[in-house]
């Protein structure tokens, strides 16, 4: 296995960018189920909960640049680091300073 970092180039939308209020009441839909999820005990956990997180990466995809393969750009996500995501999410939201962000991910080979 080879720990090759591969980026990402995240952009998310700017200020001025149409659909504001869709993308953080999205966002906001995504926290409470995360939040029931973790109230959940876990033996309550279902094949549809899971289903949030596949949610969760369709939802930042657009705003990732390079890879530009869809399959390529998921999979990265898949590896992003709790740090990476959240900061994602908040950009997307308008919640971080707008910028191209380079998010090292270590690309899984072999």
């Amino acid at each position: 296995m080879s720990d090759e970092v591969v980026r990402i180039i995240f952009e998310p939308p700017g200020k001025d960018e149409p659909g504001f209020l869709r993308r953080n009441k999205q966002a906001m839909v995504f926290s409470v189920r995360l939040r029931e999820l973790q109230n959940k005990n876990q033996r309550e956990w279902t094949m549809k909960d899971t289903e949030l997180f596949d949610d969760m990466i369709e939802f930042l995809l657009p705003y990732i640049k390079e890879p530009e393969d869809p399959e390529e750009a998921r999979n990265m996500l898949w590896d992003a680091s709790e740090e990476d995501f959240n900061k994602m999410f908040g950009a997307v939201q308008g919640l971080e300073e707008k910028t191209s962000e380079e998010n090292p991910t270590e690309a899984p080979t072999g």
